[in-house]
């Protein structure tokens, strides 16, 4: 789990850098928020759960599918 707020933003932006899924549409799926990401960019600070969540979510190998991409295969 990311230590910060700032360790987080880069974890998500690594994710949809890498898989290729809009800020908005991660937002979306994820916290039922499009701007989620946006808002992250500017500073908003979820919970330590939320960071929690989400981070476990998307270390999971399959996470990508979520967004109806396939994982890259080992």
């Amino acid at each position: 789990m990311p230590r910060t707020s700032v360790d987080f933003l880069a974890q998500v932006e690594g994710f949809i850098e890498k898989h290729h899924i809009s800020p908005s549409t991660f937002g979306r799926l994820m916290m039922g928020d499009p701007t989620f990401v946006f808002q992250l960019r500017d500073g908003r600070q979820p919970s330590i759960d939320t960071c929690a969540s989400i981070s476990r979510i998307i270390s999971h190998p399959k996470a990508s599918s979520i967004f109806g991409r396939k994982g890259k295969r080992r």
